[in-house]
């Protein structure tokens, strides 16, 4: 059977009011990871070393990240989303090409310590981080046609969303002396990324068929359409 997708939990359920730390969820290596720029951040563990010829899309970072926010937003739940880091134990699944994110809490100031213990443990941190992977893996287990349609849309109007973000923060840079070339570039990995997003959801469907197939080929062949077109706005 093939792994469809990992969720590493690691330094989870923490009382945050304890450690100082913040619930995260770190993504699959995007462009981000190359081309750190806003609304991305890093977490403070630092950045590692990501050549853009090894990035390759996938539906798991906007997957998870529109259940996160589904779900922390009725219950003032705070949480962050950074990008890719690597170090962690998710780091094998994404060395073995299987999409994989991390659910973790940092800083934490009893990280690697003596503090580390029950004592910072909070039970409701813990429930609401458990309910939120369990919720995303049952989700992908069961992934109907129909569903794999939904996400389909939620790939491309997120795809769109970024890449326009993505062109006006390079039009700045532009007009502040930065490189057309360079600017563009970035533009088209974040597309070449979100087409490879699109497409990799025929991959975990329980029913993949002709039907889905077509309907991937069609959503990827629009959404590139698109975000060229939004490439070609930056001069």
């Amino acid at each position: 059977m093939k792994t469809k997708a990992a969720f590493s939990l690691d330094m989870v359920g923490e009382d945050t009011r304890k450690t100082g730390g913040v619930f995260r969820i770190e993504k699959f290596p995007d462009p981000s990871a190359v081309w750190t720029r806003p609304p991305d951040e890093h977490s403070g563990w630092g950045a590692s070393l990501i050549e853009p010829s090894s990035l390759r899309g996938s539906f798991i970072n906007d997957y998870i990240l529109a259940i996160a926010e589904a779900y922390a937003g009725p219950r003032g739940w705070t949480f962050r989303a950074n990008p890719f880091e690597g170090g962690s134990d998710h780091q094998a699944f994404v060395d073995a090409r299987i999409p994989a994110v991390l659910a973790w809490h940092f800083p934490d100031q009893f990280y690697h310590s003596s503090g580390d213990s029950l004592g910072q443990v909070d039970p409701d941190e813990m429930q609401r981080v458990g309910t939120l992977v369990s919720a995303a893996a049952l989700g992908l287990a069961s992934l109907t046609n129909d569903q794999a349609g939904l996400l389909l849309d939620l790939l491309y109007y997120r795809g769109l969303e970024r890449m326009a973000g993505e062109s006006q923060t390079s039009m700045e840079l532009i007009r502040e002396g930065g490189s057309p070339e360079r600017e563009r570039r970035i533009l088209g990995a974040w597309l070449q990324w979100y087409a490879e997003a699109i497409r990799s959801v025929a991959e975990i469907s329980t029913e993949t068929d002709q039907r889905l197939l077509a309907r991937v080929s069609e959503v990827e062949s629009l959404f590139t359409l698109r975000a060229q077109s939004i490439i070609d706005t930056v001069e």
